[in-house]
């Protein structure tokens, strides 16, 4: 029997080795998704300049230990919305969004709805993701 623990609306899974339990939790306000084929992703979004560009977020999340993520569902992309709504709850027309890992795979000029996305953090997949939402942007040129 595997022990079962709910802390708010995350289930912590347990994994057993030999005759010992491992407890897997995120830490802090990190919020947990599980995501097929077993992977647990800890996720939370920080809120550093409405300028910085991808090099910069994904050095920052390195300096304090961690590793920028891509999206692979619409529930995690709806709850790093709902958390940067928090941080910046009067969001400036100016400021267009969030960094994620992963690029857009689509044959040059790139096409306004492309939702072809590679990753390179090594464990996210796209979802429902890409076939439930619009990854919009604007003219990036």
């Amino acid at each position: 029997m595997v022990p079962v623990v709910k802390i708010g609306e995350d289930t912590i899974p347990w994994t057993k080795t030999s005759n010992t339990f491992n407890f897997l939790k995120c830490i802090g306000d990190w919020k947990m998704f599980n995501r097929t084929g077993g992977i647990t992703v800890c996720m939370k979004p920080f809120l550093l300049s409405p300028a910085v560009n991808l090099t910069v977020a994904e050095d920052y999340c390195e300096s304090i230990g961690y590793k920028i993520t891509g999206l692979a569902t619409v529930i995690e992309a709806q709850w790093v919305i709902a958390q940067i709504l928090k941080l910046v709850p009067n969001l400036a027309p100016e400021w267009e969004g969030f960094w994620i890992d992963g690029y857009r795979n689509c044959p040059p000029p790139l096409p306004a709805g492309c939702s072809n996305f590679s990753y390179s953090d090594g464990y996210t997949v796209t979802g429902d993701i890409s076939s439930k939402t619009t990854l919009s942007y604007n003219d990036w040129t």
